[in-house]
Formats: structure tokens, C-alpha cells, sequence
């Protein structure tokens, strides 16, 4: 939605698949480390860092290390900061097909399946208009 509302795109649409259904992309580039790992010694963190790099050649697996003091991971609270820009739509987990478009800004249209009817909800909050 925001990349609409800030005119980034026209439009925006999206379906997700049904849970136990999916097939999650990162799953198998965590696939590719634990079998590393299975054979890998390590006793620092970061042979443990090396051994996530040295699992995929294309180097598609990065460690994240939170203790790094050059390259820090930062957190956020994204629902806490969220919440004073938009309501939360009820019922989420059981809709899987979403799109927004410029036409009416801050509006999701959703469906919870193709078969059902199309339904709108306004996320944004007047406030913030």
C-alpha cells in the first residue's frame, strides 16, 4: 500500500498461497546450511558465520551477525510504528489474494479466495489523509 500511496506504483496486487501449501524460497537456502553444518567444525562464531557463506555458492546465504560492532542489525517494531498510519484488517490470515490501486488510496481490496466476492477495507486512517 505505501508504495502506492506515494505514487511509486499505479497499482499493487498480491495472493498468497494457502498454509501448508507453500513453497518459502529462503527455506531452501537454509536447507543448503544445515547440510553444511551437519560436517562443518566450528567453535567461534565466526566459523559459524563462514560456514553459512561457505553453504551456497552463488553466496545467496549471509550471516547476520547482531553482535558485530562494524555492521550492527537493527530492529524494529514495524506494527507499533504502523498502527498510527493504519487499521488493522480483521481476519487477515484467512484472505489470500490483495490489490490496491491509485484510484482509492488507502482502500485493500481482497478476496479470501478466486471464488469469493471481492471485498474493500479501509486501512488508512482518516487522520493521516
Amino acid at each position: 500500500m505505501w508504495r502506492v500511496l506515494t505514487g511509486r506504483h499505479n497499482s499493487v496486487e498480491f495472493s498468497c498461497m494457502e498454509a501448508g501449501h507453500t513453497k518459502f524460497h529462503p527455506d531452501w537456502h537454509f536447507g543448503l546450511w544445515k547440510v553444511k553444518w551437519r560436517h562443518y567444525s566450528a567453535e567461534t562464531l565466526q566459523e559459524i558465520a563462514e560456514s553459512v557463506t561457505d553453504s551456497s555458492r552463488n553466496n545467496h546465504n549471509i550471516a547476520q551477525l547482531v553482535d558485530d560492532e562494524d555492521c550492527p542489525v537493527k530492529f524494529f517494531d514495524w506494527k507499533l510504528y504502523l498502527k498510527q498510519f493504519f487499521k488493522q484488517l480483521p481476519a487477515l490470515t484467512t484472505y489470500h489474494h490483495f490489490w490496491m490501486i491509485k484510484e482509492s488510496l488507502g482502500v485493500v481490496f481482497d478476496r479470501k479466495d478466486c471464488d469469493n466476492d471481492e471485498k474493500q477495507f479501509r486501512l488508512l486512517k482518516k487522520s493521516c489523509n
